[in-house]
């Protein structure tokens, strides 16, 4: 069946009853929870299945257009039925294809190229149980590859792990996705697992228009343990993260990477005692290691190289978290919005969290901050190592301030106020086209 028909009614169900609570938490069993709102604007827009045929996805500030179309496919591969190492290998003039199936294996496409991806759903166990596949299908050194239509869900591993150059991941579906490990101390302990896992020497890689939910990760993960080949021009727009059960979209040793127009919604904190629970009965088992239920991270365990947040709505997530920064930075036009019940701590319901260095300044241009329960705008951990300049701050919807927080490390230049820089000019510079 084709995700087309399926996504309206797909995210009208999730957003009225798959909202997490942590069982025998408080904290994240928020009282005043708009969860049940409708996400702002139009995020359940669709283009049609032949999109890259012919056109491609909408534009987006930041996002260089995608240089390359699929042409007509002649050579359809048979579905998999068995895990394995597959091919797919076509020509710009007659790309190959793998589409309508449904696969239950374990599956490796190596060095494919030129190959479209169209409508494939890949599934485990109804609960997505087991200590088995870290990664149930992997692109592996791939080089114009095309996964647009496609479903990755219930199953113990990560939706789909990429590495490669010149991929396009378009308008498909993670959902219900976790990684078991072996028990230890008589409980099993889950490990990170993601929608999208990108790996080192990656480069040109489009994810845009996606969906993510019931993760116990993040909707896409970028350059872990990459310090040697970070991936390069990570460009992700248009989607929607919500309920995860760690955070919407990080990277960690990386370059060049723009987030925009993306929404990112309710994640939760994820800690070693903690399970979360949803409503149609999945649960997230307890991490091995903790994640804060962050909108969007920059700079995990590795330091992000030049990074871009447009346009983009972070509601009622912990925080916006800016670790180990190099080079250009900026948040613009961004949207920060808390309505739900804090938890502990003071980087809970703030909207941008400062920790470890950012080399060069960051800039937060015409930030929205809103929210009857967000707690400040700013709040920073060793933030002696940062610099940040505010322009064009807004406070609405509740929201009155302080712009920052109190408690925290006073950081080493906070700039209220500031004539709006010329980011554009920067991110020219830094990325070798123009922004609009």
């Amino acid at each position: 069946m084709n995700i087309q028909l399926l996504r309206p009614i797909l995210l009208g169900l999730l957003l009225v009853g798959c909202h997490p609570t942590a069982a025998g938490s408080a904290d994240n069993n928020p009282s005043n929870d708009n969860s049940t709102e409708p996400l702002p604007g139009d995020h359940g827009k669709r283009y049609a299945a032949n999109v890259f045929l012919d056109e491609a996805p909408a534009r987006y500030r930041g996002i260089p257009e995608i240089p390359f179309r699929v042409s007509e496919t002649t050579d359809k591969m048979r579905c998999p039925t068995s895990s394995g190492v597959y091919s797919c290998k076509g020509t710009p003039e007659e790309w190959a294809e793998l589409s309508d199936c449904t696969i239950r294996a374990k599956i490796e496409l190596v060095e494919a190229q030129y190959c479209l991806i169209d409508n494939v759903t890949v599934e485990g166990g109804a609960n997505g149980s087991g200590t088995g596949n870290r990664f149930q299908f992997r692109l592996i050194n791939v080089d114009h590859v095309v996964v647009q239509n496609s479903t990755f869900r219930s199953h113990a591993g990560v939706g789909l792990a990429v590495r490669g150059q010149d991929i396009v991941i378009h308008n498909s579906s993670f959902e219900k996705l976790r990684y078991h490990t072996k028990p230890r101390k008589g409980r099993a302990m889950s490990m990170d697992t993601h929608g999208i896992s990108g790996g080192c020497g990656s480069e040109r890689i489009w994810i845009m228009e996606n969906y993510g939910t019931m993760i116990s990760g993040q909707l896409t993960q970028w350059g872990h343990g990459c310090k040697k080949a970070p991936p390069t021009g990570i460009y992700i727009a248009g989607n929607v993260s919500e309920f995860n059960a760690e955070a919407g979209f990080a990277t960690k040793w990386a370059k060049n990477v723009v987030l925009s127009g993306n929404t990112a919604r309710g994640h939760v904190p994820s800690f070693r005692a903690e399970t979360f629970t949803y409503s149609d009965g999945w649960t997230s088992v307890p991490r091995e290691s903790g994640g804060r239920g962050d909108g969007a991270n920059f700079g995990a365990d590795g330091i992000t190289q030049n990074v871009l947040s447009i346009d983009n709505v972070y509601i009622d997530n912990t925080r916006v978290k800016f670790e180990d920064i190099g080079g250009f930075a900026a948040s613009v036009n961004d949207r920060f919005e808390v309505n739900r019940k804090c938890g502990p701590g003071a980087s809970s319901c703030v909207a941008i969290f400062g920790e470890k260095e950012a080399i060069d300044p960051i800039f937060v241009v015409n930030p929205v901050f809103a929210g009857e329960t967000l707690r400040c705008g700013f709040v920073f951990q060793r933030g002696h190592n940062f610099d940040i300049r505010v322009s064009g701050a807004r406070f609405t919807d509740g929201f009155d301030g302080p712009l920052l927080c109190r408690a925290g490390a006073k950081p080493k230049n906070f700039d209220v106020d500031v004539v709006e820089p010329d980011w554009r000019s920067m991110f020219n510079s830094a990325w070798g086209f123009p922004v609009e």
